[in-house]
């Protein structure tokens, strides 16, 4: 998946710079949109097909509450592995794809994008889940093409969203 720098202007740029941050290259467009409408933005991904289904991650500890982490990982079903001074650990195994864009949590979203969902467990999150299975035809894994598919209508329905949002504030 190609990524895009932009800078804390939210221009294009060939580098990282101070300030600055990467984003993918699918969605760039929609996130320098939202955040010149005023929706400033802290994470975003267009979705990405993976082969290896499970993962294991880290939390620095600085960044949630022990609360918040646990409530995380109820609901997503994921399974706590260990902790020490700075870290929490855990693993699960993704059942699925999610195009999402994170928000600051002060921002308010007058409405959703079509087939998205606002969760607020997941630090106000708006994500579209694409499923490795076909839920009508048992657990049938589905191919690249059709998750590359799914991925593609669900950036286009953040596409059309993104542009009909009221500018909030002007940067």
């Amino acid at each position: 998946m190609k990524k895009v720098y932009l800078n804390s202007s939210y221009e294009k740029t060939n580098t990282l710079v101070e300030n600055g941050f990467e984003v993918d290259n699918q969605i760039a467009d929609i996130i320098i949109l939202l955040n010149k409408k005023g929706y400033n933005t802290i994470n975003s991904c267009a979705g990405h097909y993976k082969e290896d289904t499970t993962y294991k991650e880290t939390v620095l500890k600085n960044k949630i509450t022990e609360e918040e982490f646990f409530k995380y990982l109820s609901h997503y079903d994921l399974k706590f592995i260990d902790e020490d001074e700075n870290n929490y650990y855990y693993e699960g195994k993704i059942i699925g794809e999610s195009t999402y864009i994170m928000f600051e949590k002060d921002i308010v979203l007058p409405f959703y994008p079509e087939g998205f969902d606002f969760d607020e467990i997941g630090n106000d999150v708006s994500r579209k889940l694409i499923f490795y299975h076909d839920e009508e035809k048992g657990q049938n894994k589905k191919n690249q093409s059709i998750i590359d598919l799914e991925i593609k209508n669900a950036i286009k329905c953040l596409e059309t969203w993104a542009i009909k949002l009221p500018v909030i504030k002007v940067i």
